[in-house]
């Protein structure tokens, strides 16, 4: 049942919190509970972004964000020519390559 709960609450959040905001992310991808969002706005606004949406639910949510690369549900996301590429996340510790 965890994931269905996930997914209402997930659901209700995309509705309620991210689609009422007045600047909105370029991209926002959700898998279950897991979210990818790209922001082409000033990191200022990015960060009150994320901590009125800390704000608004009674527990945090982790984030990290970055300019040029990151990983996201096994996928390497990075910039090149200010272009988004894709490729397969291979972790460090994995010993079948």
């Amino acid at each position: 049942m965890v994931p269905s709960y996930d997914n209402l609450f997930m659901g209700l959040l995309d509705t309620k919190y991210v689609d009422s905001t007045p600047l909105q992310p370029f991209t926002w991808l959700r898998y279950i509970d897991d979210i990818f969002l790209i922001w082409t706005h000033r990191q200022e606004s990015l960060e009150t972004f994320l901590h009125k949406l800390n704000c608004a639910f009674p527990f945090k949510f982790n984030w990290s964000f970055t300019r040029k690369h990151t990983t996201f549900l096994d996928v390497d996301v990075w910039l090149r020519n200010s272009k988004p590429e894709t490729g397969v996340h291979i972790k460090p510790t994995n010993t079948i390559r």
